[in-house]
């Protein structure tokens, strides 16, 4: 689960939003009342004193002020319950058949690209820019670096690109070319639009057609050994990987922007990262002492990613945790995030569109052929048919 909040409420801890939320929640119970003392009292004794209209020779002074205090009263009503829902910051969501739970996101674990210095300065290759959307590093830029950085024949053969293989890293490239792979109602699959197409083409290109990308039986010990051993020059990975670089005190590397489509536009996949508690617990005390330590600032400087809290991002034990990285692209991903699909088929969904995926990848079928396939498919899983 993820949720989107002010910067404000971001940057507090677990009892401070607790403090926050109830606050807010005491205040709109003020307002409430003050308006219900309005409603109730001053506007219909306001209208007691002015003129009574006739009607068919009749005062109606009483019948109207009357009416107005009922329906005042379900107006104060209506504005209090409103007022509250609106005021609740702490999330809770339900994952069905009894459990609830209190979330409360840790980090944001950002997609991106690793660069190897090395190979880079062996080749003579200029590093790709520093900052999201920079028009210089479109599709066309990026793999004409992956071909310059691709050289050497079997076994020592050094590639311009590695990176994980699973189709949600497919995200960043069709949604910055202005497709999707299922629409934001989370029902409608898309993934076979000429948009999502292209994306699907160019990536499945890298490895089939201009060979800058390993096949499956080229990296068998995962595509991180090869740019750990220097045989990749880019690792397309995310943020929880900069763990391991920084625990690597000889590898001279740092982080890249996604390339810009030709739409103008680069998007990128930030999922969250969250610790909750079971409503129900045995251990409520010891349950919050671990969300309140997780969510705490020290605990976010050293998560996975981005730290969720505003003021740790933007600290420079965050920014200048290491000397020759680029931090600060992960904080700048703000503006350009995505949400990805949401399901409680999730599970079946991922496992279909994986190993068709990875079918394609291994030139076992073609991109239109897996998505005709998929499309039906997975909108029949979406929808639940196939979990019945």
């Amino acid at each position: 689960m993820s949720f989107a909040a002010p910067v404000h409420y971001a940057d507090l801890g677990l009892d401070e939003l607790r403090a926050e939320a109830i606050r807010a929640i005491v205040a709109a119970l003020w307002i409430a009342v003050i308006c219900v003392l309005f409603l109730v009292a001053v506007e219909p004794l306001r209208w007691s004193l002015e003129p009574a209209p006739v009607v068919a020779g009749l005062a109606i002074t009483a019948l109207a002020t009357r009416w107005l205090v009922y329906r005042n009263v379900v107006l104060a009503a209506v504005a209090l319950l409103v007022g509250l829902a609106g005021t609740i910051t702490a999330a809770v969501y339900s994952l069905g058949n009894g459990l609830y739970a209190a979330a409360y996101p840790i980090a944001t674990v950002i997609a991106g690209m690793l660069l190897g210095r090395k190979i880079f300065k062996d080749k003579g290759v200029p590093l790709p820019p520093t900052k999201w959307g920079d028009p210089k590093w479109d599709w066309n830029a990026f793999l004409e670096t992956a071909k310059k950085l691709t050289y050497g024949e079997g076994a020592q053969k050094v590639f311009g690109v590695a990176g994980n293989t699973w189709w949600v890293y497919m995200h960043p490239w069709i949604w910055s070319n202005g497709g999707a792979v299922v629409l934001p109602d989370n029902k409608t699959v898309v993934l076979d639009s000429p948009e999502a197409v292209e994306a699907w083409e160019f990536y499945a290109a890298l490895i089939l057609q201009h060979k800058v990308m390993p096949i499956a039986a080229q990296a068998t010990e995962g595509p991180d050994q090869l740019f750990e051993s220097n045989r990749a020059a880019m690792d397309i990975n995310n943020t929880s990987y900069t763990i391991r670089m920084r625990q690597m005190k000889d590898f001279d590397w740092d982080m890249a922007p996604f390339p810009t489509a030709k739409t103008g536009k680069v998007f990128d996949r930030v999922p969250n990262n969250v610790v909750s508690g079971y409503a129900k617990t045995k251990y409520p005390e010891e349950s919050w002492q671990f969300l309140k330590f997780m969510g705490s600032k020290d605990a976010t400087a050293d998560a996975r990613g981005m730290p969720a809290r505003y003021s740790v991002a933007n600290s420079d034990d965050f920014l200048k945790r290491t000397p020759n990285q680029n931090w600060q692209l992960l904080v700048d991903s703000g503006p350009i995030r995505k949400s990805e699909v949401l399901s409680p088929y999730f599970g079946e969904f991922d496992n279909t569109l994986r190993a068709a995926w990875e079918s394609v990848q291994g030139g076992n079928k073609t991109v239109k052929q897996m998505v005709q396939e998929m499309k039906p498919k997975l909108t029949d899983i979406l929808a639940g048919k196939t979990s019945q």
